[in-house]
């Protein structure tokens, strides 16, 4: 249960922090388009940097994701008597 705890705690911890750095770093990616002449869209540096991390985006969200849901001792996605108390006791 310990070990739970200190796993959901960093969770949360480190998706605050990431929740910081995309607010503050990242925009809509940057983009040309070559309609009537080259134009250039959200060209600053947020944009530029979301579109260079965008191919490795997915990559981060798979190891936290993975981090969060995968654990040896996990041998169930539902805890029934979890759910079982709560639907007895309410919540």
């Amino acid at each position: 249960k310990e070990r739970r705890l200190v796993r959901s705690a960093s969770v949360q911890g480190l998706s605050r922090f990431a929740s910081d750095i995309i607010i503050r770093g990242f925009d809509t990616p940057a983009k040309i388009t070559t309609e009537d002449g080259i134009k250039f869209e959200n060209f600053g540096y947020a944009g530029i940097v979301t579109r260079m991390l965008q191919p490795i985006l997915p990559v981060f969200f798979t190891v936290q994701f993975n981090f969060l849901y995968n654990d040896y001792r996990n041998r169930f996605a539902v805890d029934l008597a979890a759910a079982g108390g709560f639907l007895a006791l309410g919540g």
